[in-house]
């Protein structure tokens, strides 16, 4: 993420423009378990590209295309 999507404000902007038209292909997430902090800290780090979405769209990035997929 950080080597790619988030190396500056405008591949942010690049991939948040490659996720608005297709909001339905993407998800995040992380592998981070245990320790409340670094997980927060694991998750935070997608808010300026959450940030640059529409609402819809952000939230489908963020829960509902997983949850799609596992049919929940």
């Amino acid at each position: 993420f950080e080597d790619y999507i988030a190396k500056s404000e405008k591949t942010l902007d690049q991939w948040a423009a490659l996720i608005k038209k297709y909001p339905d292909r993407f998800m995040i997430g992380t592998d981070v378990v245990g320790h409340w902090k670094t997980y927060k800290a694991n998750v935070e780090k997608y808010y300026p590209l959450l940030d640059r979405l529409p609402k819809e769209a952000a939230a489908m990035l963020s829960h509902g295309n997983i949850l799609r997929l596992c049919h929940l």
